[in-house]
């Protein structure tokens, strides 16, 4: 009840893809990756991508004007 009856806005987010492309990054032999995200802007938009929302609160629906959290899912993808 904490998480979903908080006042502020919270999203639970997995970024285990993102991980696991970094890591497949890291494994060709990317080490300045900040140049290469610099450089890359492509693989950062990637990345993004690769977030998945698993919940949000009643706040954050209420912040983006959405009343179910399909909806708000869905928007998001």
């Amino acid at each position: 009840m904490l998480f979903e009856d908080s006042p502020i806005a919270l999203w639970e987010e997995d970024f285990s893809a993102v991980k696991q492309r970094i890591e497949s990054l890291r494994q060709q032999g990317i080490t300045d990756f900040r140049t290469f995200f610099k450089d890359q802007p492509e693989v950062v938009v990637e990345c993004v991508e690769l977030v998945r929302i698993l919940d949000v609160n009643k706040a954050s629906l209420k912040m983006l004007h959405t009343k179910e959290k399909a909806d708000l899912k869905r928007l998001c993808t």
